[in-house]
């Protein structure tokens, strides 16, 4: 059996190595911090200034930076999840404004814009309804009004299959990696 978020980390490797050199930072959650001890770290996304236990709504696995923008940010989900924990891990970065990263003791703080492309990518199993659902509810996700800081509801894509191999895979072709390097 997988190690919780071994297949999180593994896709986070593979982002710093692709944007080594780029002028793009990959932050991800659940990889070796000895061997990336510039990239692992947790991910708050939170509504507000300052991130505050009172203000953080969602730990998030995957964040791709430029300057003090998030470019992409990404939840991955390695266990089979329902419609309402999709729904839950959108929700919450929707209503947050920034993400912050924890780096040598002081809090780097990163926007969230109008521009950031959020993903959730996980996986459901084909048998019954919910993959199904799933696949049903982005198109609700994007048709949500903007909010004057946070990200474009259009800009937010559900990738979800039976493998988490293969969503993750897909991720890895939509987020356009040769149009985000230099």
């Amino acid at each position: 059996m997988a190690q919780h978020g071994e297949k999180t980390g593994d896709l986070g490797e593979r982002l710093v190595r692709h944007f080594k050199g780029s002028g793009f930072e990959v932050f991800f959650d659940h990889g070796d911090k000895t061997r990336f001890k510039e990239n692992v770290f947790a991910i708050k996304a939170f509504c507000g200034d300052e991130v505050t236990n009172e203000n953080r709504l969602s730990d998030v696995d995957v964040a791709i930076v430029k300057g003090d923008e998030v470019v992409v940010l990404a939840e991955i989900e390695e266990q089979a999840s329902s419609p309402k924990k999709i729904l839950g891990d959108v929700m919450a970065v929707f209503l947050s404004n920034q993400v912050a990263v924890r780096k040598e003791g002081e809090q780097s703080y990163f926007k969230l814009t109008h521009d950031t492309k959020f993903f959730i990518v996980g996986t459901a199993p084909g048998k019954g309804s919910r993959l199904k659902k799933i696949k049903h509810i982005e198109k609700q996700l994007q048709a949500l009004p903007k909010l004057s800081n946070s990200i474009d509801p259009g800009n937010i894509r559900l990738i979800v299959d039976e493998e988490l191999t293969n969503a993750i895979s897909e991720f890895e072709a939509r987020i356009n990696l040769k149009k985000l390097s230099p």
